[in-house]
């Protein structure tokens, strides 16, 4: 199917101050055509500012909308995008399937053209469930696991993968009819991956290759032992059977729909998400892109296909490729807005909703751009990414630095990938949150650092500074409201309000705490937050490596206020200031820890309910 374009009438208003603003009107074109006349614009007028006005409307984009140096010439002078305030200006990666037709018995279904292919469908303005099994209303809405079996072929490759469920007649009564996936939720994070058929007695699902095997089967489904994960299966009709489903069958190309009470085929919207990204905007290293923003712009629809080898997940929605080393061995689900070699660069008053996999990635190359009062909800994945997963060391220019979130709300998220957090910092220096707040995570809300231990690195004088974080760590374990990992001297951590950091009851990872100062975390100084209401410990170390606690407030409850480990046998606890130091079992040397290690310095705290 056709994407639909609503076109509304765009202002292309250019000006300097020189002179007063021209305004040329561009109707019934696409965005592609517009961002040609306004590189040509930009080409023939250097020194002039150029303003892109659009009025109420959505645009459906037929393919990413990407910006380069051509958008902004020298950069001297500044393009900005804007719409109108209050969500009424949409950018949107999906199309709209019209044509539906009432089945007789609860059903609905249109035709769907060949080539579309999706796996997030949206009715009304609101992500429609995609049809499951247990539904999500069930008492018990995962199946539980005991282990997987490996089936070889003769030159040694991966043939099958049969993963058993508990309940030995689980699938007795169910005939799958194709294709589909299930969903695995592991300690921090979760996988998907394609399944081919089920068997009863014994409960079991067949995994279908190929496979892109780890060497490290750790937290993976492909451990023998998953004994404490569990999954839900998605994606075939046969598991339509609740209002508010649906699924795309393929094999007829096909769109069925169960409708909600109320819902009338008349009036009834559905928008498809087709491309998995809607902005690029892709400097180089010799030519950045400078000085473009982009103000009160509704940026919708983003989608995600599971790729050929599925989606074996990792933390915070990286997933493993089974190469090993170097950068190779992860990579990231993709993003609605990707920036790299971009300077000076602003989303102001912007909304990211409605995306299957991650909001922003400031990625390479990217200095002192700002997201300000901006609203990310109903995401998939992360909600902002800001850094690198691989530290660049000597290339400086390459480091992420300077760039800032403020003022933004980022919640209900993870919605795809529940390892997923609410803002990641990778290798970066410089860049910071504030003001910002964070809720309604399915892990963790914050997470800064990406390197499991002590040794220096590139990352320095970060900081998460006056923002809000609450009710995230609602499905996985071991993490918190906020997380650290690796050396980030300067970096600080200062006045935020962390509460309601609980744990589900299917959950069986590691605790839930308000911040987890996780391996190798050094030279943070955490100082004047509020933690309150917390599973376990307000603030839990593993492998902390050297971090002040000074002048916090820390709300205990059935745990003291702080924790550490190693050592393993024997977790230490405290509720009064004191330096707390873990005798090295064994680490080596070449990872930066000494026989006796410092965890934390503590100063100056307050303790209520000791």
């Amino acid at each position: 199917m056709k994407a639909l374009f609503i076109l509304p009438v765009i202002l292309l208003t250019v000006s300097c101050s020189m002179m007063p603003a021209k305004k040329i009107k561009v109707t019934d074109q696409d965005l592609l055509t517009v961002q040609e006349q306004v590189r040509d614009y930009r080409a023939k007028h250097p020194g002039r500012n150029i303003k892109v006005i659009f009025g109420e409307g959505t645009w459906y984009l037929p393919k990413t909308l990407s910006f380069n140096k051509s958008d902004v010439g020298s950069g001297k002078r500044p393009v900005s995008w804007e719409g109108v305030p209050g969500g009424k200006t949409v950018i949107s990666g999906g199309a709209m399937i019209s044509g539906m037709h009432d089945a007789g018995y609860g059903i609905w279904w249109a035709n769907v053209d060949s080539t579309m292919k999706f796996e997030q469908l949206y009715v009304d303005g609101i992500r429609a469930t995609r049809a499951r099994m247990p539904n999500r209303t069930d008492t018990l809405p995962r199946i539980y696991l005991t282990k997987s079996r490996w089936v070889y072929n003769p030159d040694s490759t991966i043939r099958n993968i049969t993963v058993e469920v508990k309940d030995r007649g689980f699938f007795s009564e169910l005939s799958t009819q194709g294709e589909f996936e299930i969903v695995v939720f592991k300690d921090w994070t979760t996988s998907r991956f394609r399944a081919s058929g089920l068997k009863s007695g014994p409960g079991e699902i067949f995994l279908k290759p190929p496979f892109m095997l780890s060497e490290n089967t750790y937290n993976s489904i492909f451990a023998t032992d998953a004994d404490h994960y569990s999954c839900y299966l998605e994606g075939d009709p046969a598991f339509l059977d609740e209002a508010g489903e649906w699924v795309h069958d393929r094999q007829s190309n096909k769109l069925y729909y169960k409708p909600l009470p109320n819902q009338t085929i008349e009036k009834t919207s559905f928008v498809a998400a087709l491309s998995e990204q809607l902005i690029v905007v892709e400097g180089t290293r010799e030519n950045p892109v400078k000085n473009l923003s982009f103000e009160n712009i509704s940026f919708q629809h983003s989608a995600y296909l599971l790729p050929e080898y599925s989606h074996d997940g990792a933390q915070a929605c990286f997933y493993q490729t089974g190469k090993t080393g170097g950068s190779e061995r992860f990579r990231i689900i993709s993003e609605a807005i990707r920036m790299s070699w971009a300077s000076n660069c602003s989303f102001t008053g912007c909304s990211v909703i409605h995306t299957a996999g991650n909001g922003f990635f400031l990625e390479e190359g990217c200095h002192n751009n700002l997201i300000v009062n901006t609203v990310i909800e109903d995401f998939g994945g992360n909600g902002i990414m800001i850094g690198l997963p691989v530290d660049p060391k000597a290339d400086t220019l390459a480091l992420p630095t300077g760039n800032k979130v403020a003022g933004c709300t980022i919640h209900a998220g993870g919605l795809y990938f529940q390892g997923a957090v609410g803002v990641w910092f990778g290798f970066g220096a410089h860049n910071e949150i504030s003001a910002s707040e964070i809720y309604d995570m399915p892990y963790t809300g914050i997470s800064m650092g990406w390197q499991w231990n002590p040794l220096p690195t590139s990352s320095h004088d970060n900081r998460i500074v006056n923002n809000k974080i609450h009710h995230v760590m609602q499905v996985l374990g071991d993490g918190g409201g906020i997380y650290t990992l690796g050396f980030q001297p300067g970096s600080v951590i200062s006045g935020n309000e962390i509460h309601d950091i609980l744990r589900s009851e299917l959950n069986h990872a590691s605790p839930n705490n308000g911040m987890f100062i996780d391996e190798g975390s050094k030279g943070y100084r955490i100082e004047n937050n509020t933690i309150k209401n917390t599973a376990h410990t307000c603030i839990r170390g593993h492998r902390a490596a050297g971090v002040e606690l000074t002048g916090n407030t820390f709300y205990m409850g059935q745990f003291p206020a702080v924790s550490q480990t190693p050592p393993y046998n024997a977790m230490i606890f405290t509720d009064k200031d004191s330096t707390i130091v873990w005798p090295n079992p064994g680490f080596p040397k070449e990872l930066g820890y000494p026989e006796t290690v410092t965890a934390f310095t503590m100063k100056g705290n307050k303790f209520v309910g000791k």
